[in-house]
Formats: C-alpha cells, structure tokens, sequence
C-alpha cells in the first residue's frame, strides 16, 4: 500500500512523498504525523473513510483525514469512520443553517424584481 499524507492547501510546505507501508505498524514507524497521532492524549481511534485514513480524537467527536492509502485500505482492519456530533455542534451547526436562510430570503427579497 502507498500513504500520501494530506496537507491542507493553507499551510505552505512541500507535499511530503508518499510511503510505502504494509501495516499499521509500518505507516507509524516511517510518518512522523500519524504516530504523532497515536501518541496523542485525547487520541481514540484510527479509522477509515472510503480511502482516507482518519485519526478520531475525544471519543470520535473530532476527527483529522490523515492522508489517503492507495491499495486495500480494508486490509488494515480498521473500522469504518462514522460521524458524531455533540449536542453543541448539532445546534451551532443549526444556526449557521438559519442564519445562512435569512441571508437568502433577505437577498431574494431585494433582488427578485432583477430575476
């Protein structure tokens, strides 16, 4: 399998090349970052989604995509990532929702006559 390590486009640093692994074990021994990860106190869980891998930290209720493996990810017997959200991140997720509508309504409002 072949790791490429995801670095957001807002950091400003060489893409790192990709690894060659065959286990877990292996990626964390030659990736700084995900044994970094594992090494983490709030760390909970490595996991997969679709072929991304993904650290999960305080219980699943964070996450970071690590990078992508190309090959059979489902090879290293991780569980699959399922999303969760506290009870605070549902509501502010909410909020952002009705405020985003009243930003549309208060546009179409001034702007239909011009459609």
């Amino acid at each position: 399998m072949i790791f490429h390590q995801h670095v957001p486009n807002s950091i400003d640093i060489e893409k790192p090349q990709p690894i060659e692994f065959s286990s877990l074990d292996d990626l964390m021994l030659n990736n700084t970052v995900v044994a970094a990860f594992r090494n983490y106190e709030h760390f909970y869980r490595f996991s997969i989604s679709h072929q991304n891998l993904m650290a999960e930290l305080r219980d699943g209720y964070e996450w970071w995509v690590l990078g992508t493996i190309e090959g059979d990810a489902t090879s290293l017997n991780l569980p699959k990532w399922e999303p969760k959200y506290t009870k605070e991140q549902i509501a502010a997720s909410k909020a952002r929702q009705e405020a985003q509508m009243k930003l549309w309504q208060k546009w179409w409002k001034n702007n239909a006559k011009l459609v």
